[in-house]
């Protein structure tokens, strides 16, 4: 992940969860709160791995398909 800005998977995060017609509210969870998804897609803050992938499944998306958009995202 040489180069890649941790802030940039907040706004990453935020556009397929947009892309998939999903609010924070569908996100949100005992584990992760709205205004904890907020700061983290505005890059504020950042996630544990474990809520991260909390959030990814909610997302209904894969670690490696995150990833691909990252990658792609930097071509």
């Amino acid at each position: 992940m040489e180069g890649i800005n941790l802030q940039e998977f907040g706004k990453i995060f935020k556009e397929i969860r947009i892309g998939h017609n999903l609010h924070l509210k569908d996100i949100a969870c005992d584990e992760l709160s709205i205004p904890q998804l907020s700061k983290f897609e505005r890059g504020e803050s950042e996630l544990t791995l474990g809520k991260f992938i909390i959030a990814l499944e909610r997302l209904n998306v894969t670690f490696e398909e995150f990833m691909y958009e990252v990658n792609y995202y930097r071509d």
